[in-house]
């Protein structure tokens, strides 16, 4: 368990009753630990501020320069590093660029003005955290009792999402960018992934989840998620060690007798028996082959992600782990 620096409200326990109506949600106070976990990344337990006076930050004491890109993820969200290094890598982008991506949403642009990247893997190159960070530092403290209301400043909240939009937008001008393939298939899975694979956005309609993307022909033919996936969202722990097996251990290696694996009908080989089985497993099958494909990561100057084993990656790629499961609002 890891105690956040200088937590002002509770973190990890929840009174019910009718004096907190929404236990459940608001009393998380996710907003609180995202933003201070972040401005401690980048100044430390100073908090940007010492007597009062806003400091400078020092690459050499900073979390910040330790990494190049940095996710917030939820705690059942699984993460694929390498995937995250080749979706910057093709982006051609440079940690010292501004990007805030992710899977984004558009449904609180009519009441907030902006668009919001969903908290299941929110990205973040090492400028835009910087920049984040800045503006936590300094926006207001007041009605820190109050609910979120579009104004970049603390408040009494169970999500962090809006929060953070407005204050990149207002602070660096800052916008959230869609993580989508060459086809408009999503990096990161919002549901479970058995799911979306056959979603139908003329048939289901305009809900939050499509409201204002731009239309792919994949949002109708279904197969809507990308083959380098980044993140996978909503599974519980035990689907993560399924996972590890379809996209790096016995499922690849084909042990037929080990005993926890899964024999379909037609005698495909997986880690489990996943709903909706044939399309799902055709889809695994697809990131499997896609994956392999893409072959080893360039160490170049430009895109230095996450490049080397998963080991490296992971120490290019600084993770931020929310212990709450959020709800989008």
């Amino acid at each position: 368990v890891v105690i956040l620096h200088d937590m002002q409200r509770e973190w990890h326990t929840c009174n019910s009753g009718e004096n907190n109506r929404k236990s459940d949600e608001t009393c998380r106070n996710i907003w609180e630990k995202i933003w201070r976990a972040w401005v401690h990344v980048v100044y430390g337990p100073t908090g940007g501020f010492r007597r009062g006076v806003a400091i400078k930050v020092h690459e050499e004491t900073s979390f910040a320069f330790k990494a190049e890109w940095f996710v917030k993820v939820d705690a059942d969200t699984y993460l694929f590093p390498e995937n995250v290094a080749r979706y910057v890598e093709w982006k051609k982008w440079s940690h010292d660029e501004h990007h805030y991506f992710g899977h984004v949403l558009n449904h609180r642009v009519s009441d907030r003005g902006v668009s919001i990247v969903a908290g299941a893997a929110a990205f973040f190159s090492r400028a835009t955290l910087l920049a984040a960070a800045d503006a936590f530092r300094r926006m207001p403290m007041e009605n820190g009792n109050l609910e979120e209301d579009g104004i970049c400043r603390d408040a009494y909240t169970g999500t962090d999402e809006v929060v953070t939009a407005v204050c990149l937008k207002q602070y660096a001008n800052v916008t959230a960018e869609p993580a989508i393939d060459s086809q408009g298939r999503e990096e990161v899975a919002l549901f479970d992934i058995s799911d979306i694979l056959s979603w139908n956005r003329t048939q289901m309609g305009e809900w939050w989840y499509w409201e204002g993307k731009e239309r792919f022909p994949c949002h109708d033919k279904g197969d809507c998620l990308a083959h380098l996936p980044m993140a996978f969202h909503k599974y519980e722990p035990q689907y993560f060690y399924d996972f590890e097996k379809e996209f790096y251990g016995y499922v690849t290696k084909a042990k037929k007798n080990d005993a926890s694996l899964f024999i379909s009908d037609n005698g495909s080989l997986a880690s489990r028996n996943w709903p909706n089985f044939d399309m799902t497993y055709q889809y695994l099958q697809r990131v499997r082959q896609a994956m392999g494909a893409a072959g080893p990561l360039q160490d170049s100057k430009r895109s230095s992600d996450l490049s080397g084993d998963i080991s490296s990656q992971k120490r290019k790629l600084s993770l931020l782990g929310s212990s709450d499961r959020e709800t989008v609002q």
